[in-house]
């Protein structure tokens, strides 16, 4: 992702664009280590299953910091990231 149209209409390049993939990948991360260690699973998911999970969401956040992953969550969460606010993308 070389830029980021915030919904403020400002567009976001270079340091700080990476900064804020930085912040939400570093988040997602941390989410899905949380999920994994809290094993909040149903009792029909096995461990196996858990750890494809856990390394699905590692390898999103990776992607999320490369500029690869552009799904509506992760822009939202880009956007809020780089604006402070929290608004819906979709009316």
């Amino acid at each position: 992702m070389e830029q980021f149209t915030t919904h403020k209409g400002e567009i976001v390049t270079g340091e700080r664009l990476t900064e804020a993939l930085e912040k939400v990948g570093d988040a997602w991360e941390a989410n899905a280590r949380a999920i994994f260690k809290e094993d909040a699973y149903a009792p029909h998911v096995t461990l196996d299953r858990r750890q494809e999970y856990l390394t699905e969401g590692l390898l999103t956040a990776q992607r999320i910091r490369e500029g690869k992953e552009t799904g509506l969550t992760v822009l939202q969460r880009l956007n809020t990231q780089l604006t402070g606010e929290c608004i819906a993308l979709l009316p």
